[in-house]
């Protein structure tokens, strides 16, 4: 706070030259040496109005021109200067009247002080008015932090709630759907042609692909309300036969795409212990990842290397690569690279929020590298086997 302090824009308004550098001097003696100078009340609003840095005031209450008390007036009450009005100001003058001191008070000024003052009590004064507008500000600034968290947690409670009866109202009707259309299907097959048999696998495929998203959404909504946490079993995993065991899933997510998947697990790295459902969850919805950010043909390359007392597993991919400043936003839920309305790449924004959660829930971690000349690297540990 003192740097702060000493850094503090200050308005000297003192129509007096000698007076206006004896407190120019005694301020830049003291370390403030943001100052700015006026002669008179309407050059002293001119100022501030230039220098929006100004946050203090040093006012002298007898002035030609525009006086201490019409510049009070003016900062405090007028409309034109409604944004400076919480600029603090210490009056000073050689007045003795009590009703002048009242009045520049009752206008708006912080503090009076004699022109008589001491060089001491003129920097007592000013530091202890900047130090409370500091205090003031830090706890404006601490209630907008409360308010904008507890705004933040309304809103994550409701999107909880909407996407929970969201996804349990969806599930029935759908797992209905499917059922009806292929128990349809496989009493008609016989009598369909080739065309309409297509339309009905089309039906099936994405009944699946949405009933996959509705089950992702109510695993992320039991993990967010602790459903899922608590001790997950864990045992020895092999990651060459789990890819192999994978591989069928994952020749049918490239699609028509041209990927070479290079399975490279090194021996020192190949054995891994943790819950082979996350584990198999977290592989599959990364490669996912990395396919869909592959346009026509690339390949993805899994590999992996000890990490002390963790294997590190890695997807890398050729794809179109991802920004460093998204590269931590892509783990939040339902975000999206690219938010256009006219997106190039399908995707709910699920896959790797559900990865982050599982993963976190057992003390590991995942994370985006580069993957030069092009595409990104998936991340993400495991205890070592």
């Amino acid at each position: 706070m003192d740097e702060a302090i000493k850094n503090t824009g200050i308005l000297i308004l003192e129509d007096s030259p000698t007076f206006r550098l004896k407190l120019k001097t005694s301020l830049e003696r003291n370390g403030f040496t943001h100052l700015f100078l006026a002669e008179n009340g309407k050059e002293g609003l001119e100022e501030i109005k230039r220098n929006p840095e100004i946050d203090f005031c040093v006012v002298d209450l007898e002035m030609p021109i525009m006086t201490g008390f019409e510049f009070l007036e003016n900062l405090y009450s007028s409309p034109e200067y409604e944004r400076f009005k919480n600029i603090p100001s210490i009056i000073l003058s050689s007045l003795e009247k009590k009703e002048d001191i009242i009045r520049a008070l009752e206008l708006g000024a912080s503090d009076y002080l004699h022109k008589k003052y001491s060089n001491e009590e003129l920097i007592v004064r000013v530091t202890a008015q900047l130090r409370l507008v500091y205090l003031i500000r830090e706890r404006e600034s601490l209630q907008q932090q409360v308010a904008l968290e507890n705004e933040r947690m309304k809103l994550e409670t409701m999107k909880t709630n909407f996407i929970d009866t969201l996804t349990h109202e969806l599930k029935t009707p759908l797992t209905n759907i499917f059922g009806l259309a292929s128990l349809l299907h496989n009493s008609l097959a016989t009598r369909l042609s080739e065309e309409e048999n297509e339309l009905f696998r089309d039906l099936d495929s994405e009944s699946e692909q949405l009933n996959e998203i509705i089950s992702k959404l109510i695993e992320i909504n039991q993990l967010k309300h602790g459903e899922g946490s608590g001790e997950v079993a864990v045992e020895s995993i092999n990651l060459n036969e789990m890819l192999n065991e994978m591989m069928p899933l994952l020749e049918k997510e490239k699609g028509e795409k041209r990927i070479e998947l290079i399975v490279d697990f090194p021996d020192d790295a190949v054995s891994l212990y943790g819950n082979p459902d996350v584990v198999q969850k977290v592989l599959l919805e990364c490669s996912k990842n990395a396919i869909k950010f592959i346009k026509r043909r690339g390949a993805i390359r899994f590999t992996s290397y000890v990490d002390g007392a963790k294997i590190a597993v890695q997807i890398a991919d050729t794809g179109i690569g991802i920004d460093d400043e998204k590269k931590e936003s892509v783990f939040d839920l339902f975000y999206q690279v690219d938010d256009s309305s006219t997106r190039k790449f399908g995707g709910t924004g699920t896959g790797l929020y559900l990865c982050q959660m599982l993963l976190e829930n057992m003390g590991e971690k995942i994370w985006f590298s580069d993957n030069e000349p092009k595409g990104a690297i998936l991340n993400f540990t495991q205890q070592r086997g």
